[in-house]
């Protein structure tokens, strides 16, 4: 499959991720930092049921694979997780997105997000604005997010829930 737009770092979902989505999502430290809604297990049916529902999309897609550029093997994914990218009154979306461990570091969530951030605002006309939540402690996706454009607007108390617990978020946005 050929990557989305001029990214080299983002492709649609196919079939063949189901495996590389398991195995990277099955990690109880990443699932922690997604929310209490992220499955643990993070077993080959969650993967199944996510992969296949978003295989089945046409473009403009809400969801992508972060994929390493030399093989296209995917490392991680990156979306709109919450929207009105159909009520053209809501000129805002939020995003979500994680790396797997292994290719956690090497750079590929900072040029998934700028990608992610041109494709968005380059499909949806009407949006004007799109945020991410991170946790307190989560500098490294602070960093991913400040790497991309993404300007600190608040700290949220108790907003964000961590293993069990309830935590700070802080609001990062990117206008187009």
């Amino acid at each position: 499959m050929q990557p989305v737009a001029t990214s080299n770092i983002l492709r649609p979902f196919t079939v063949q991720d189901i495996d590389a989505v398991a195995h990277h999502a099955n990690d109880p430290d990443l699932a922690a930092n997604c929310g209490p809604h992220f499955p643990v297990p993070y077993t080959r049916e969650h993967a199944a049921a996510f992969v296949t529902e978003k295989a089945g999309l046409t473009a403009p897609f809400t969801q992508l694979a972060i994929c390493r550029p030399s093989d296209h093997v995917l490392v991680g994914t990156i979306g709109i997780v919450s929207s009105g990218l159909n009520d053209r009154c809501q000129p805002y979306a939020t995003l979500g997105y994680w790396v797997g461990r292994e290719a956690a570091g090497q750079g590929y969530a900072s040029q998934a997000l700028a990608a992610y951030t041109a494709y968005a605002f380059a499909n949806w006309p009407h949006l004007h604005r799109l945020e991410a939540y991170v946790f307190e402690h989560n500098l490294a996706s602070q960093r991913v997010l400040e790497k991309a454009g993404f300007v600190h607007e608040a700290r949220l108390p108790a907003h964000g829930h961590y293993k069990g617990k309830p935590v700070a978020d802080f609001l990062f946005a990117r206008y187009r």
